[in-house]
């Protein structure tokens, strides 16, 4: 098929506290720029990585370039981590489109035992749009 696809593996990945926490995402076709988004609990999504090899404080993006899959790697994480991550590309694909949930939340049966973390995986198709966000000045 000619048609571009991206998807992600999971849509809910669990982790544990001071885990290293893989997203990943796959696409078809071609692609000239990878992003993660990350969007916390009532705020709009930050770009967190971009490029094709990208590491920023505890959070690294790793292509593989022949089997066409891309992660997000979250090392020692934290509950403060908890949010919805979004995997984009250039050029923009459109197309699989689906209404996006969020329900982040926390294990607090223990307060000395390790939290369990929520890492929503989900796409979005407009990395420029994001990027820029939606400012009404300019």
């Amino acid at each position: 098929s000619s048609e571009d696809l991206l998807t992600s593996f999971k849509d809910v990945l669990l982790g544990l506290e001071g885990d290293t926490v893989t997203l990943s995402c796959n696409y078809s076709g071609t692609t000239q720029m990878l992003f993660w988004y990350q969007q916390m609990s009532s705020s709009s999504p930050q770009l967190v990585t971009s490029g094709y090899s990208d590491t920023t404080g505890r959070l690294s993006l790793k292509h593989e370039k022949p089997t066409k899959k891309f992660h997000l790697q979250i090392s020692s994480a934290a509950v403060t981590d908890s949010a919805v991550y979004y995997c984009a590309l250039q050029p923009t694909v459109t197309g699989n489109t689906r209404t996006l949930y969020k329900n982040l939340q926390y294990s607090t049966t223990s307060t000395r035992g390790p939290h369990t973390l929520f890492f929503h995986s989900l796409l979005q198709c407009c990395p420029k749009f994001l990027a820029h966000g939606p400012k009404s000045s300019n």
